[in-house]
């Protein structure tokens, strides 16, 4: 039988067999002495194999969901939930800015919610754009149109027609995938949402409700009547040059839309509707918008993570200026409810007893 020696040289592998030995190097006890010495110190000659360096964790080639970021998380990548900041255009209408500050503004326009202002070009560029309409008093106005622009498309959902979208002027039915799949509108519930890979989500409940949500990468990348989202709610009243408006009809003339409609207002500076303490006080009753405050009432639950005394302003305001009307209360309430839902959180039944139906 042969005996074989493997050993790797400058030249690769070779063999050494028994039969390239002399006869004294391959008796049964072993190999003699000289041979042994060479082998090993051949070997001994060769450079210590490589001691490899485990492979760090990574998010490069990660992808992930809308409103997640990839994260190492316990040595391994992850895609974790980004914290996000949410502007709301309700009612008739009161805005609230990423940095949440609040706002009353009734104009009927075209207006700029929030576009990318920045020039960083690892931010994908959209704009997010709402049209409001007077509804039966010249008093008030309501969201009646949301146009999100991004990757060379609109979208455009319109009040009342639940269920459908505009694409690029197109009348569709809900879902729809656009730019593979970086940009998805669909229903959920009875709200409309518009999706973007990015992390922007847009929701309207094809009524008056309109909710933006953003990462926090872009953070003082933003413009907009929903503020520049820097953390500091006292500079969300900046114009397109600059400056401070005064005031929030100064700050919607100067993100004002050319729509075509030439009738449109800016809204109400001195003559704006107002609450009298009589009023007020009605309004804050338990079975009406004081509902929302109520401690042992059905939105109780969702207190210690949603204030919901700007709620209850807006409810008691906005009941002041239609003379009462149930649907404007029923409105008032659902906003809340919808902000809780938005957050994880299911509030009770508040229908029954503010008479309100589904």
């Amino acid at each position: 039988m042969e005996t074989g020696f493997h050993y790797v040289g400058q030249a690769g592998l070779e063999l050494l067999t028994s039969s390239d030995l002399p006869a004294s190097a391959s008796q049964s006890a072993g190999i003699t002495t000289p041979w042994t010495l060479l082998i090993l110190s051949f070997h001994r000659s060769l450079p210590s194999p490589a001691v490899l360096s485990p492979v760090e964790p990574s998010c490069e080639g990660v992808q992930c969901a809308a409103g997640q970021r990839c994260q190492v998380v316990g040595g391994k990548a992850e895609c974790v939930a980004e914290s996000t900041a949410v502007c709301r255009a309700q009612g008739d209408p009161h805005y609230t800015t990423f940095d949440g500050r609040r706002y009353d503004m009734m104009g009927t326009c075209s207006y700029t919610m929030a576009e990318l202002c920045s020039e960083d070009e690892t931010l994908p560029a959209f704009s997010v754009e709402a049209k409001n309409e007077h509804r039966g008093s010249r008093r008030v106005s309501y969201v009646g149109l949301v146009t999100v622009r991004a990757y060379s498309h609109s979208v455009s959902l319109t009040r009342g027609e639940v269920g459908f979208v505009l694409v690029d002027n197109q009348r569709s039915r809900l879902p729809v995938s656009l730019s593979e799949g970086r940009l998805r509108v669909y229903q959920s519930g009875p709200r409309a949402v518009v999706e973007l890979v990015f992390g922007l989500v847009v929701t309207y409940d094809w009524d008056c409700q309109l909710a933006l949500s953003l990462p926090a990468r872009f953070q003082d990348q933003v413009c907009g009547l929903c503020g520049n989202y820097n953390g500091d709610p006292a500079d969300d009243f900046l114009m397109p040059d600059g400056a401070l408006a005064p005031d929030a009809v100064e700050l919607a003339s100067s993100w004002k839309l050319d729509d075509g409609d030439y009738l449109c207002e800016d809204g109400c500076q001195n003559n704006c509707p107002a609450c009298t303490p009589g009023q007020a006080q009605h309004y804050e009753g338990d079975r009406l918008c004081g509902l929302l405050t109520k401690l042992d009432g059905p939105f109780a639950v969702c207190h210690d993570t949603l204030d919901p005394r700007p709620f209850l302003e807006q409810c008691v305001y906005d009941l002041c200026v239609v003379g009462g009307e149930r649907l404007s209360l029923c409105r008032g309430l659902s906003a809340y409810a919808q902000a809780c839902l938005e957050l994880g959180i299911s509030v009770g039944d508040w229908r029954s007893p503010a008479n309100c139906r589904e």
